[in-house]
């Protein structure tokens, strides 16, 4: 299957060493006011650089992917990434990623270190999720000895009674509400973003209606404690991928001389790269500030954790942002991703460092909740 646009940006090519491999593209930059890649471009690098290393005759899907941002990336050239193998057993493999970027002086630096776990899923091959599906079984309940999971406590419409961004932005201009100048500072910031994915925006997230910060406005939100704001989007890809029950076969683009991208890799490498967006720069928002009061918004480490042995990034997904604890030019926030029948399908998690602009600014503490002990059982 073709690759597109995304897989053609952080897909592949091998080396003379089989542990290494290039990049076929340079990094863009997203979401940030300095001129370096956007994460999630490493990330998804990284990803696909492992998955060319995995075994191909095991049905194996992503449970953990855990990283480190060791220096911001520049967009002059493309990646290196020196994968190395740290298990390989029937139902485990982990692959431990170091990847860096060549400078003006042919010298290599270290900008991410990565590790992926992956493990052995009998129940969603192709044949088991048939199964299921003609028994009317959960597969995630087979052979379990407990299934459970959270739901988002908000009530979110689903993606088909919503507007895609660019009509929802429309008819907010034409309201009075947006002026056509902050669109267009949006759009300098996640063209890229609006590019690759289709959203649907939605109305009571506080960063659709501040405008991620850019709008000095009031919120639905606004009487609300801190860490009880919410920011959510629907998303899915818009240039469909390979479905992961190897019906269409791996992605690839032979013109770039990119190493064919496994299903289950293309997958895991777009929600990768989705889920390093906005987490860095959403309390920004919720206090109602915007990236121009940050000099520094990025990551400096992450955990992503899937919950669900099926990944499909062609369908919508929703997107919850929730801000943690922020303090000491840092915060730590976390973003929780649910389909469409509302199964909670994976979780991120970012430190993330945050200097503003105004070397004197004293943020102000938010007002806390007023302790409660636990009853007693």
């Amino acid at each position: 299957m073709e690759a597109g646009r995304l897989m053609q940006l952080v897909g592949v090519k091998p080396t003379n060493d089989p542990w290494v491999w290039e990049g076929v593209s340079s990094p863009l930059g997203m979401g940030n006011v300095r001129p370096i890649a956007y994460g999630g471009f490493a990330i998804a690098t990284a990803v696909v650089a492992a998955g060319a290393t995995l075994p191909q005759n095991a049905h194996l899907v992503p449970y953990s992917l855990v990283g480190h941002f060791l220096g911001p990336a520049s967009l002059q050239s493309p990646f290196v990434c020196e994968v190395k193998s740290i298990r390989n057993t029937r139902q485990f493999a982990t692959r431990f990623v170091l990847v860096k970027q060549r400078g003006k002086d042919g010298t290599l630096r270290s900008v991410l270190s990565l590790t992926l776990d992956m493990i052995a899923s009998p129940q969603s091959t192709a044949e088991k999720l048939q199964q299921h599906q003609q028994n009317h079984t959960d597969p995630a309940s087979v052979a379990s000895v407990v299934r459970y999971q959270p739901r988002t406590p908000w009530h979110i419409d689903a993606p088909d009674r919503l507007l895609p961004v660019e009509q929802h932005l429309a008819q907010r201009v034409a309201a009075g509400e947006l002026d056509e100048s902050v669109v267009a500072i949006q759009k300098r910031f996640m063209g890229l973003w609006f590019e690759l994915f289709e959203m649907r925006v939605v109305p009571s997230s506080m960063m659709d209606q501040n405008m991620i910060g850019l709008m000095d406005v009031r919120t639905s939100q606004d009487e609300l404690p801190l860490q009880d704001r919410r920011a959510f989007d629907w998303m899915h890809i818009r240039t469909p991928l390979p479905p992961t029950d190897g019906s269409r076969g791996p992605a690839v683009c032979e013109k770039l001389g990119m190493h064919a991208i496994a299903p289950v890799v293309a997958h895991l490498a777009t929600l990768a790269f989705a889920m390093d967006g906005a987490i860095a720069f959403a309390p920004l928002s919720f206090v109602k500030r915007s990236l121009f009061d940050a000099q520094v918004a990025s990551t400096l480490e992450f955990a992503l954790r899937f919950h669900t042995d099926v990944l499909d990034v062609n369908q919508w997904l929703l997107r919850e942002i929730i801000p943690v604890n922020g303090g000491w030019q840092r915060h730590y926030g976390e973003a929780r991703v649910f389909d469409q029948a509302g199964h909670h399908i994976a979780t991120c998690t970012q430190q993330c460092v945050m200097r503003p602009s105004d070397p004197d600014t004293v943020a102000d503490m938010q007002a806390l909740k007023p302790y409660v002990p636990a009853p007693k059982l």
